[in-house]
């Protein structure tokens, strides 16, 4: 299995107390020692950088939204995005990077018909909602979801498989449970192996006894590579108490991870007198009940999941705690066990942490970077070192800094870590363990930045996409390495 399966989107972490939880282990990662001191070497700059060149996916004048990266073991890439001509017809786009040609194809529509793709920061759209995600297995086969209001306020889950084969992409279908029913939130994930599944929410029923909402269930789907078609949707929770309050803006979005041995896992925000973290699972073709990892007494959010290329599988959020600063909580699920970590804090500063995200490498190495605003907003990190079994103190890695879409981060298998964000410019901080954080830089041809993602590509690479706006008129979709 590899790293390059799925792409790091805009995650956030925050620092929160451990109360609660759902069954301890004794795993190094997840005890709660004296911080390791923080190494302070005097930065230099790196030698990487990013390319002042990078490749141009688009050739039309239109919008772009939601731009989706991953490579597959031999290093091509698929690109997916959503883009909006001039008369604001929305359509799922790709391309695909031949790593034998080096060179990117001509964009092609997976999707494009009268049913509007539902896009982050669209009309009426939380910044929360999740509308597209790509999957990207070693072999080169992908699998794109999207969503379409089908009419009025309707929303459908569409999904289409991408054949390394044959280069085709297949007809869209629908995914959702029940096609009379609103669904949104989705997230994808695969293994090495192509073993695939897809989760989303779903409106089950609406409740007007407090206010109008919808009440929400889980799902999920599994793709059969043989048969090449998606199981009947399954539901994860009962849905008697998760709602979606019209102008919340609480997360919701399910997310969903596959282990190389098939093991699949969903991690969602459920509401149970409180915003808590729960879990399901589906090993050897059968889904478990659904377990509590936080029992969110002071209601948990923003909660991002990332496996690591070990099988290990990380969550951080945020919590609210008793004094009603929002704090960041980890925990953890080690390959081969079905029992969640306690929950860590993993700092404890003034103010309120939000946008917690994590990400971790092969040597177990563990990074987590948040905001927090409690003089300025400041760009923290923490990272866990296998080598000492401890968490280093929390830092400031970037000072003052404003955003206007939420930091996502990424670490190499050389302990080499990025953070990206943007703000009017496209911006990035690097860690090396020779020289600490280095001062943040902004990346040529970054500015206006909507939309990005960012993974590792290798051992020692990593690759960014993003939207940059041309003087407001037109959107170009630039990919590049930092190498």
């Amino acid at each position: 299995m590899t790293i390059t399966k799925t792409i790091i989107l805009f995650i956030f972490i925050a620092v929160g107390s451990a109360c609660g939880g759902g069954g301890g282990t004794s795993d190094p990662a997840t005890q709660d020692p004296t911080p390791a001191p923080t190494p302070s070497p005097t930065p230099t700059p790196t030698t990487k950088q990013w390319s002042s060149t990078p490749a141009v996916l688009n050739t039309t004048e239109d919008n772009i939204y939601e731009p989706h990266l991953g490579y597959d073991q031999a290093g091509n890439g698929i690109a997916i995005w959503v883009s909006i001509d001039t008369s604001n017809n929305t359509s799922v786009m790709t391309s695909r990077y031949s790593a034998s040609g080096q060179l990117w194809s001509t964009p092609t529509p997976i999707y494009a018909n009268a049913d509007p793709v539902k896009y982050l920061g669209g009309p009426g759209n939380e910044y929360w909602e999740s509308f597209t995600g790509l999957a990207v297995a070693d072999n080169g086969d992908a699998w794109a979801v999207w969503v379409v209001s089908t009419s009025g306020t309707q929303q459908t889950v569409m999904t289409s498989h991408f054949d390394s084969t044959s280069l085709t992409w297949s007809t869209p279908e629908s995914l959702n449970a029940d096609l009379s029913k609103s669904a949104h939130s989705v997230h994808v994930a695969t293994n090495g192996s192509g073993q695939t599944v897809a989760t989303w929410l779903e409106v089950d029923a609406q409740d007007s006894a407090v206010v109008p909402r919808d009440l929400l269930g889980v799902y999920a789907s599994t793709y059969d590579d043989v048969l090449g078609s998606w199981s009947t949707p399954i539901k994860l929770d009962d849905g008697s108490q998760e709602y979606y309050a019209p102008g919340s803006v609480i997360d919701h979005s399910p997310q969903v991870v596959v282990q190389s041995g098939g093991k699949v896992v969903v991690v969602w925000h459920y509401y149970a007198s409180g915003w808590g973290i729960w879990a399901a699972e589906k090993n050897s073709g059968t889904w478990t009940a659904a377990q509590q990892i936080h029992d969110g007494a002071f209601n948990d959010r923003e909660l991002d999941v990332r496996l690591d290329e070990n099988d290990n599988i990380h969550a951080v959020w945020v919590q609210r705690d008793a004094t009603s600063n929002d704090t960041v909580l980890y925990s953890r699920l080690s390959a081969g066990s079905s029992a969640w970590s306690t929950p860590l804090s993993l700092e404890q500063l003034d103010g309120d942490a939000y946008a917690p995200k994590v990400a971790a490498n092969n040597s177990g190495r563990i990074i987590v970077s948040w905001l927090n605003n409690d003089v300025s907003l400041d760009l923290y990190a923490t990272q866990y070192d296998p080598i000492q079994s401890q968490w280093t103190s929390s830092e400031t890695v970037a000072a003052g800094v404003s955003l206007s879409k939420q930091p996502t981060v990424a670490i190499d298998n050389n302990n080499n870590a990025t953070i990206l964000w943007q703000y009017v410019n496209l911006w990035y901080v690097h860690y090396t363990p020779t020289n600490g954080w280095e001062t943040k830089a902004s990346i040529p041809n970054g500015r206006h930045g909507m939309h990005f993602s960012l993974l590792p590509t290798g051992s020692n690479s990593l690759e960014a996409i993003w939207a940059y706006n041309e003087s407001g008129a037109s959107t170009k979709l630039y990919v590049s390495a930092f190498e």
